[in-house]
């Protein structure tokens, strides 16, 4: 059997809904950390990580920091 762990659509950004670069840390933290418990064969990121705006650099560098 193969698992799976999919993610998508997340948008972030740190405009009007306060969306700080810390949640965005703690998500995509909290998503690998259970790839790993359920021990996921794959982990697929399906696109869609920010709008389509530029990210601020805060929240691209805590989002590729947690990716590792």
């Amino acid at each position: 059997m193969i698992r799976l762990g999919a993610l998508s659509d997340i948008h972030y950004h740190d405009y009007a809904t306060g969306v700080t670069s810390d949640d965005v840390y703690r998500v995509e933290s909290n998503f690998n950390s259970l790839c790993v418990q359920k021990r996921v064969d794959f982990a697929l990121f399906l696109g869609d990580r920010y709008l389509s705006h530029p990210p601020k650099d805060s929240v691209r560098v805590k989002a590729e920091k947690a990716q590792r």
